[in-house]
């Protein structure tokens, strides 16, 4: 069994590795561009996409951003033993056409995405009913809209665009959703929310007293660390077409 792509299951129970989330404001619409196909090689392992999974969306440190993608071993699951509900959500590539200036006045415009929609929100609907029309979205251009402040920043509604976007087979290449999305371990989840007290004392401050204490840090923030390093081989299937589907590793 697995922690993706595999809905019946769960009813059963960085910086270099850092990838921009697609978000939009409220009232605003962009261009965007599909990559996935509906199966992709992830490394010798066959993915229908879009990619399903679980994931818990935490406030902290005064904001939204961040992100753990729920286990699907009960045991290693923590944010659910401290309350917290996770969402059925689908990620895909795509290429963000809106132009934006960063902090060190860098200017990025068509850079690729991390596209992730819950799948109880409309454009996911959508989405389904899109790929279910036309087989694949891969190549395609679209307008997405925003409208509301009470919308999701993924978007509500598509609207193809009257020019696709070229694509670049040797730049646009979907994400490695097994490495990015991986979930963390009981013990990396562990220490961001509930760190072990300095032995040295090396602050005067203590555990539960610093205003900072049981925040993730820079390091650990990042849910797209891969820490497993013995991932399998491809047996010639694809994984994702049912909701039984094994981890291949």
């Amino acid at each position: 069994m697995s922690w993706y792509n595999n809905d019946e299951g769960f009813a059963q129970n960085n910086k270099s590795n850092y990838v921009r989330r697609f978000w939009m404001p409220n009232d605003s619409d962009r261009l965007i561009t599909f990559i996935d196909t509906p199966v992709i090689d992830l490394n010798g392992i066959q993915i229908q996409t879009p990619f399903k999974y679980n994931e818990y969306q935490l406030q902290l440190n005064g904001h939204w951003r961040n992100w753990f993608t729920q286990p699907f071993n009960n045991e290693e699951d923590v944010l659910s033993e401290m309350g917290y509900r996770p969402s059925k959500v689908a990620a895909l590539t795509v290429v963000d056409h809106s132009e934006w200036t960063d902090k060190k006045g860098i200017t990025h415009k068509d850079e690729l995405v991390l596209y992730v929609v819950k799948r109880s929100a409309a454009i996911w609907k959508q989405i389904t009913k899109l790929l279910a029309r036309e087989g694949s979205l891969a190549g395609k251009t679209y307008r997405i809209h925003r409208m509301g402040d009470k919308s999701p920043g993924a978007g509500v509604m598509l609207e193809k665009h009257d020019q696709n976007f070229p694509l670049d087979s040797s730049v646009h290449v979907p994400y490695n959703y097994l490495e990015q999305l991986q979930p963390k371990t009981k013990s990396e989840l562990e220490r961001i929310f509930n760190p072990e007290p300095d032995p040295f004392q090396q602050s005067n401050t203590q555990q539960g007293q610093d205003p900072n204490w049981g925040k993730p840090n820079e390091q650990n923030q990042s849910w797209g660390n891969s820490q497993n390093q013995s991932w399998g081989n491809s047996q010639n299937r694809v994984y994702g077409t049912t909701s039984t589907d094994s981890i291949p590793f």
